[in-house]
């Protein structure tokens, strides 16, 4: 009965409006292809939002702390644990920071180019006595780096100064050492030095003039005063440039202790003549680093009083 009742369905009809049985057939396909594309319809607009739903579920398994997988930084849409999320941006900016201060300040201190200069200025001691030594500058570096950076604009401010005024001053002390390991020629005396006697030379010199001016010269001083210039808003980051500072003076002192410690070690590789060759070198870079220091201040000074240069 189901079977006739479809056949009279399609069956031809002369009453209006019905159409025949083509008719019929066009109508069905019509009605299937309208049901197709509002099916298709809704499956566009769902789609999207699943996907976004799979891909958070999925950020969310692998990333339990709240970054995101593109930009690793936190996102809070992501971290169940705003805390966490807060905690690790603290981290990135602490890191961000410390990199910038010893990416700044370690090239200009370049205790690989000082050793040699180091090992002429403490002739005669032997190897406790240098790395005693060694120790002394790297705290001494340490604590002046550390007061440039968190009290070095402070300071210059109490005292009436500017910057230019100690990159002048500064370099100009610069020069004069290094004009004077350049001028200076080695006495067959220096040699046969007592070690006690040599001992209490070379701690005598620990801070002045090993630490300054020949590790922290007024190059690094005012690039310390330059980078720790920026003033926290909050307690929050007023506490992370304070570590940022301590971290990064202390990574500098640490390459400091290894360099000067072991540049014995590395003399003898080589040998006097190389030695010596180093230090005349090192010298004249010391010079040239102390114009360029010194000139530097004098344009900023000139700058001031409104002479062009």
């Amino acid at each position: 009965m189901d079977l006739v009742a479809n056949r009279d369905d399609y069956a031809p009809s002369n009453t209006p409006g019905t159409g025949t049985l083509v008719d019929a057939v066009k109508r069905h396909a019509k009605s299937s292809k309208l049901q197709k594309s509002v099916f298709a319809d809704e499956l566009r607009i769902r789609q999207p939002r699943l996907r976004k739903r799979k891909r958070l579920s999925h950020e969310k398994k692998l990333y339990g702390f709240g970054f995101d997988m593109v930009t690793f930084m936190p996102n809070p849409k992501l971290n169940p644990f705003p805390q966490t999320s807060a905690f690790w941006s603290d981290i990135v900016q602490l890191t961000g920071s410390t990199l910038l201060i010893v990416g700044a300040l370690l090239p200009l201190i370049n205790p690989l180019g000082d050793a040699p200069i180091f090992l002429r200025m403490t002739p005669g001691c032997d190897e406790a006595t240098r790395s005693m030594l060694a120790k002394r500058i790297a705290i001494y570096s340490f604590v002046m780096l550390l007061v440039s950076l968190l009290l070095g604009s402070f300071i210059l401010v109490l005292c009436g100064l500017s910057v230019p005024v100690v990159q002048v001053a500064g370099g100009s002390v610069v020069c004069a050492l290094g004009w004077k390991l350049l001028a200076d020629i080695p006495k067959p005396m220096d040699g046969k030095l007592d070690p006690i006697h040599a001992k209490v030379l070379a701690l005598g010199k620990a801070f002045s003039p090993l630490t300054l001016p020949l590790t922290v010269d007024a190059g690094v001083i005012s690039v310390a005063i330059a980078v720790g210039a920026t003033h926290a808003h909050t307690v929050q980051q007023a506490l992370i440039q304070l570590f940022a500072a301590i971290l990064g003076a202390a990574i500098i002192a640490v390459a400091i202790l290894l360099t000067y410690r072991y540049a014995s070690r590395v003399s003898k590789l080589f040998g006097h003549t190389g030695m010596m060759v180093l230090v005349r070198l090192s010298a004249f870079m010391m010079l040239c680093i102390g114009v360029g220091i010194t000139w530097n201040g004098v344009k900023s000074l000139l700058a001031e009083i409104g002479i062009p240069h």
